[in-house]
């Protein structure tokens, strides 16, 4: 949850050395003609509230800092079952909150949705013989590049934590976090038309 491959670009989970100015951050601290200008968080939401309520502010003009000396704990789910199921949801509100807010997310969190869509398009075209092998080798190697990453930055957590028995947890959980919010994002659409 604190790695740039799991989890984007999120400043406020990677980490900053300084104040800087970001697109969101959890847990924040707002004054309170903020919610006079811009509104309350929007209750129809069960997830995505934050991420929303920051679009608008950043619409409004308003600009969001990050600040690193500021400390909020967050424990992540501590089983692979438990971390599917909040990736899910958080994907899934990604998507389904366009049925209540025109603006709910970033491109960026897309990414994992797409990544779910190339899964099945990889899928459906490795099942049809009439397919040229060209295309299918060309999803194929994609696919192969993907988990040379996840390989890679498992390595390097567990080199750097200096605890090679955390490989596989880690390898797992950046399997489970892109592909459960894929899929939460993909049935959120669905789900939302």
């Amino acid at each position: 949850m604190k790695h740039p491959f799991g989890v984007g670009g999120a400043k406020y989970r990677t980490g900053a050395q300084k104040n800087e100015y970001v697109d969101t951050v959890a847990y924040g601290i707002y004054k309170k003609e903020i919610f006079e200008k811009v509104g309350l968080f929007d209750k129809r939401l069960i997830r995505n509230q934050d991420i929303e309520f920051n679009i608008r502010l950043k619409d409004a003009g308003y600009k969001i800092m990050l600040v690193p000396q500021a400390r909020a704990y967050y424990f992540a789910r501590d089983t692979f079952k438990g971390l599917w199921q909040n990736n899910f949801s958080n994907g899934f509100w990604v998507t389904h909150s366009r049925k209540y807010v025109k603006k709910a997310y970033k491109l960026r969190h897309l990414i994992p949705l797409f990544f779910v869509i190339y899964l099945l398009i990889l899928a459906v075209t490795l099942s049809i013989p009439v397919i040229p092998t060209f295309f299918k080798l060309l999803g194929l190697v994609s696919l192969s590049l993907y988990l040379a990453m996840v390989t890679i930055f498992s390595a390097s957590v567990s080199t750097k934590h200096n605890d090679n028995s955390i490989f596989f947890y880690t390898l797992t959980s950046f399997l489970i976090l892109h592909i459960s919010y894929g899929t939460g994002s993909l049935v959120g659409l669905v789900k939302k038309a």
